[in-house]
């Protein structure tokens, strides 16, 4: 199926026979080799009602200048026992120009794993597993918390107890934290590890931070 960038399209594989069931679903993705797009497949489970489905995961694909693969797998699909897969696909950020790809899903029907969403391309948020967060007090001085890589940031909220302190994420610009006010910085899962949140400069009087991540 021909997927243009601007709107979403939606790729659907059923079982060829009613009351077949389906275990398992590839999803493959070929698009230009020097396209710089990058697209998010949301994946559904479709339950033998067809008006039900189950979300499995969501994945965002790498572009063939980092890939070098122009035509790949990106990610793999289990439900045992449901009627088919639903595949919802749209570019995920806008970049200059029209994109397009086309993405072909295909039955694996010797896979008969657990319910869910193996990403090839690692940049995956997996349904019901999407947040977690680190949170601490703050010393004075400065404090560094390194996010892992390939861990989104979706929010970093930093507060102190008396003026003087800054946070910055990801070598961007320091801002300030007024005396007994939360600052925050929302990237939306825009950003990815390895990159590190700093706090610099905190008063005596300390105070603290919570960042939330998905993976």
């Amino acid at each position: 199926m021909l997927v243009r960038s601007g709107v979403p399209s939606v790729a659907e594989l059923h079982a060829r026979e009613a009351g077949v069931k389906l275990n398992s679903c590839a999803i493959a993705l070929t698009e230009p080799q020097s396209s710089a797009a990058s697209w998010t497949l949301k994946v559904e489970a479709i339950l033998f009602d067809r008006a039900a489905t189950r979300e499995l995961g969501r994945v965002e694909t790498i572009t063939p200048l980092v890939t070098q693969t122009p035509s790949r797998v990106v990610a793999i699909a289990t439900c045992p026992g449901c009627r088919g897969f639903r595949v919802t696909v749209e570019l995920t950020e806008q970049v200059a120009g029209e994109h397009e790809c086309e993405i072909e899903l295909g039955e694996l029907p010797d896979l008969h794993a657990a319910a869910g969403l193996v990403a090839i391309e690692p940049h995956a948020i997996i349904y019901g597993e999407r947040y977690y967060y680190l949170a601490a007090a703050l010393a004075a001085g400065a404090t560094v918390v390194a996010v892992p890589r390939n861990v989104r940031i979706w929010t970093a909220t930093g507060w102190a107890l008396a003026a003087g302190g800054t946070m910055s994420v990801g070598g961007g610009p320091a801002i300030p934290i007024p005396a007994a006010t939360a600052v925050q910085i929302a990237p939306g899962g825009k950003l990815r590890g390895p990159l590190n949140v700093t706090f610099a400069g905190i008063p005596a009087a300390g105070g603290g931070y919570i960042i939330e991540l998905s993976q």
